[in-house]
């Protein structure tokens, strides 16, 4: 099943999607904001196909929730679907410069440091990371401007990248290491502790813990714990993490034949490595306290000699990007070209209606790519990319979201801190 690809013509730099938004930071130094449900909801398609169209673009959530059922396992069905998605991708889904401009909401200038290094949405608050340092403002559509102009600056420490969940930030601190900052505040006052003391270019959540991939070394896991615990203000209780250790990948990776490898990377129960043309793949579960880590797999890259730039773990698959330029490892293990070399790239594996997205940035225009070929895997055996699985109420994970308690999915599961 291809991807549907969606066209976006203009210049920019980054992209964030979030509750029926698109942002886009141009590169003259503006931000554009455009009513995503309103560009779907005008896309010139068949009214059979129209559900399929909403299902990739606005609500990847629907096909997951029917595929819990298990009705995708009827063959009659998966075929039905197929060739839904598949008829979509035959048609040209690029919407008019008169039809963005009629859906914008907003065009503003960009207050952030530009160009940044890394952009993050979480709970409509916008945060922004460079070599300044780190930057939030409110987007949540209660200011005069899309994204409010008033900024606050959380650190002045340079940060290659910033990751959201459990009310605080993993930051990449290059040399200066892995770090994390508190959005509510530690127990004694601080927002900001240092993690890992290791290179940290790149970082990314793995459940409760957090993972640093390094562009010149190993990169670890911060392992940390996650108990119910009473704060002495508190009314109730509430779930708490503590790091327990770091681990590095070459302890991660000691179960695979040769114990040499490159760059590693991470997403909730997936954490790889890229190792001479291939890529291991070790599962995490850390709700098993005995054996949270374990071998699951090896991918291949059919890359021989070619560098691993930078690397992301989606729902969808695996996206590597080389020195030739993007591939996607679908959950099915069948390879993706994303032609040409871009400017910028994004997914977002930590979204509840937009996990099925990559968005890659090319010089002139903006590709939003949707994989839905992902619905009719079957999660708990796929190597790559995230396994979405079915709640445990033994050791699931509640947290509250709009003031509603809900069910974490414990077994490699989406985890709803970035929700859309």
């Amino acid at each position: 099943m291809p991807p549907l690809k969606l066209t976006i013509p203009g210049r920019y730099w980054d992209s964030q999607i979030h509750r029926g938004r698109l942002h886009l930071f141009g590169m003259e130094g503006d931000i554009l904001t455009l009513d995503w449900d309103a560009l779907i909801g005008k896309l010139r398609v068949r009214d059979d196909l129209k559900l399929a169209a909403r299902s990739a673009f606005q609500r990847s959530d629907f096909l997951y929730e029917v595929a819990s059922t298990g009705i995708f396992r009827d063959a009659e069905i998966q075929r039905i679907i197929s060739h839904r998605f598949h008829d979509l991708s035959q048609m040209p889904l690029e919407p008019s410069r008169q039809e963005i401009d009629r859906t914008a909401l907003g065009r503003q200038d960009n207050l952030f440091p530009f160009p940044h290094a890394d952009s993050e949405i979480y709970n409509r608050r916008l945060y922004v990371s460079s070599r300044a340092g780190v930057f939030a403002a409110n987007c949540g559509g209660s200011t005069k401007y899309p994204v409010s102009t008033s900024i606050a600056r959380l650190s002045e420490m340079p940060v290659s990248a910033v990751r959201a969940s459990y009310r605080s930030l993993a930051l990449a601190a290059g040399e200066e290491g892995l770090w994390q900052y508190d959005l509510d505040g530690f127990r004694d006052g601080s927002r900001t502790e240092r993690v890992a003391s290791q290179h940290c270019s790149e970082c990314q959540w793995a459940f409760h813990s957090i993972y640093g991939s390094s562009s010149t070394g190993a990169g670890v896991l911060a392992s940390y714990r996650k108990r119910r615990e009473r704060a002495e203000w508190a009314e109730r209780e509430e779930w708490r993490r503590t790091l327990y250790r770091v681990i590095p990948d070459s302890e991660i990776f000691a179960g695979f034949e040769d114990p040499d490898g490159g760059y590693s990377w991470a997403a909730q129960d997936k954490i790889c490595q890229a190792a001479n043309g291939s890529i291991r793949v070790a599962k995490y579960e850390p709700w098993n306290e005995r054996s949270p880590l374990r071998r699951l797999g090896v991918l291949q890259l059919d890359r021989q000699g070619e560098a691993v730039v930078s690397a992301k773990v989606a729902l969808f698959g695996t996206v590597v990007e080389l020195d030739s330029g993007l591939i996607v490892i679908c959950s099915d293990e069948t390879i993706v070209d994303v032609c040409g070399e871009p400017v910028s790239w994004r997914v977002f594996p930590r979204s509840r209606h937009y996990e099925n997205h990559l968005h890659v940035i090319h010089d002139d225009h903006l590709e939003v790519l949707s994989f839905n070929h992902d619905y009719l895997v079957d999660q708990q055996t796929k190597v790559s990319g995230i396994s979405l699985g079915k709640p445990r109420s033994r050791t699931g994970y509640p947290e509250t979201r709009r003031g509603i308690a809900t069910q974490r999915v414990a077994e490699g599961g989406r985890q709803w801190g970035s929700a859309d």
